[in-house]
């Protein structure tokens, strides 16, 4: 009753009672020190990063884990050092947690560190350092993700692909275009490969190359939802005619892609959130926001005018 207590106290913000919740920190039982970590993030209490940084050691691993998280949700940058130290823990789900810790604290001090589980036989501490170097916009490390490109995990591959894409990293847009014409082929793959293409037709459109817009064209017309989300949203940043074709020709169509919907005469077109372009397209800042109303007739227009 006591931890539902606390939780409840610091999901509702009630900082009013954050001393005492902080008291609990030390309590015997574990499930209530977790609890009260917890809620000094949830509370922004930084006054006491000091006392949850030294959970950072604990031996029990989720009392660990909290406190990182905790640290992170204060924006606790003093105590990046504290939590560097936990890359070399035994523990694969520590040294995830730590990575992720770093990225969300901006701790670009550690790049160097994070870039070498690039090379670590653990696909999930791969896409930690991949998510770090990418939010670091890390462009110098673009040949090791790329590398990351043959990875035989998918997860990994996908990620690569698009954080080239994000990076900038127009040297390897031929290496990922390759990956346009993986359909089919499930053979050796633990994910779908639309999934693939879908990451590599994204990075192509971040990356504003033109060398592939009749197979990205083509793409934004098959059946899978995704894929022509990307293609759609791809063709928009890199060719904005060959967008305002496809775009016509899609609003003839009895069926239309995920990105688009027409509603009594109005057109509606969204950026699906699950892919963001993530670069930033002046152009296309009204995209950005959410759904654009306008008449069938003028929204292509309004699009390029924009």
């Amino acid at each position: 009753v006591k931890a539902n207590t606390i939780d409840l106290f610091a999901n509702l913000g009630l900082k009013e009672y954050t001393i005492q919740i902080a008291t609990f920190m030390q309590d015997k039982d574990v499930w209530i020190k977790l609890t009260s970590i917890n809620a000094m993030g949830k509370l922004g209490a930084i006054e006491y990063a000091a006392e949850i940084a030294d959970f950072l050691n604990h031996n029990n691993i989720e009392i660990c884990l909290t406190a990182m998280k905790s640290l992170t949700q204060l924006n606790a940058r003093e105590y990046s050092k504290n939590i560097a130290e936990l890359l070399d823990n035994f523990f694969i789900t520590i040294v995830a947690e730590a990575i992720y810790s770093l990225t969300m604290l901006d701790a670009k001090e550690y790049t160097q560190k994070i870039s070498g589980f690039l090379k670590h036989n653990n696909s999930w501490l791969k896409l930690r350092a991949i998510d770090a170097l990418e939010s670091f916009q890390s462009k110098e490390y673009a040949n090791e993700i790329a590398n990351l490109m043959n990875s035989k995990n998918s997860f990994v591959r996908r990620k690569a692909i698009i954080t080239l894409g994000i990076l900038g990293a127009k040297e390897y847009a031929d290496n990922i275009a390759t990956f346009l014409e993986l359909r089919g082929n499930n053979e050796t793959d633990d994910y779908p490969d639309f999934e693939i293409i879908g990451a590599a037709v994204q990075a192509l459109g971040n990356l504003r190359n033109k060398d592939y817009l009749s197979q990205i064209s083509e793409l934004s017309h098959i059946n899978y939802p995704m894929i022509r989300t990307c293609a759609g949203l791809a063709l928009a940043l890199t060719d904005p005619k060959q967008f305002e074709k496809t775009l016509r020709e899609l609003l003839n169509e009895e069926t239309l892609p995920c990105w688009i919907k027409k509603v009594n005469g109005i057109i509606y077109i969204q950026v699906e959130p699950l892919f963001p372009i993530t670069i930033e397209c002046p152009n296309y800042k009204e995209l950005r926001k959410g759904w654009i109303q306008k008449p069938a007739g003028e929204i292509i227009e309004t699009i390029l005018e924009k």
